[in-house]
């Protein structure tokens, strides 16, 4: 993605003051710290509430056993990790993250399809979205690629009409 040079340093140097973020990440600023999970056994367990956001601790990408076989190509560079999210109704979920890493949604093994993406609002310290259509179940999020240690993460119901540009796979 065009995005591996922007930091959420660089995004707060420019803002005056913090925005609100979009109604469906209300929570963000209240991120909890949560050290990622490296195997998918692991990820199944460490299941975090649509809604709540956490600040994700990071492992070494080559050291991650993935829930499936990573998109990216150099998935075992950089910092990666786990964490899983329970859908109760099929619909629209976005998934938020203050960093760049590349985001799957994985499920039974089977890597879902994003249907859209975008930036976050400016000041909010949401750097990307991406949306999924996603079925009831429980699916683990997979992070893998970040340049940083350290990534904030909420996965939510899309509130509205998503302000995401359409798009195929991956993110």
């Amino acid at each position: 993605m065009g995005l591996a040079g922007h930091s959420q340093a660089q995004e707060v140097e420019k803002c005056t003051a913090v925005a609100a973020p979009p109604a469906e990440f209300a929570h963000w600023s209240e991120a909890a710290p949560l050290t990622a999970a490296t195997t998918p056994a692991a990820a199944r367990r460490l299941v975090v509430p649509l809604g709540t956001a956490r600040k994700l601790a990071l492992a070494f990408g080559s050291t991650v056993e993935y829930a499936a076989p990573p998109e990216r190509p150099d998935a075992g560079a950089g910092k990666a990790g786990m964490i899983a999210f329970d859908v109760a109704r099929q619909g629209r979920y976005r998934v938020a993250l203050s960093a760049g890493p590349w985001i799957e949604v994985v499920r039974d093994g089977k890597t879902a399809k994003s249907v859209a993406h975008g930036h976050g609002p400016d000041c909010t310290g949401i750097r990307k979205i991406v949306d999924f259509e996603l079925s009831p179940g429980r699916y683990v999020l997979q992070l893998t690629a970040s340049d940083t240690p350290e990534v904030t993460v909420m996965v939510s119901p899309a509130a509205a009409a998503p302000a995401a540009a359409p798009h195929g796979s991956g993110h």
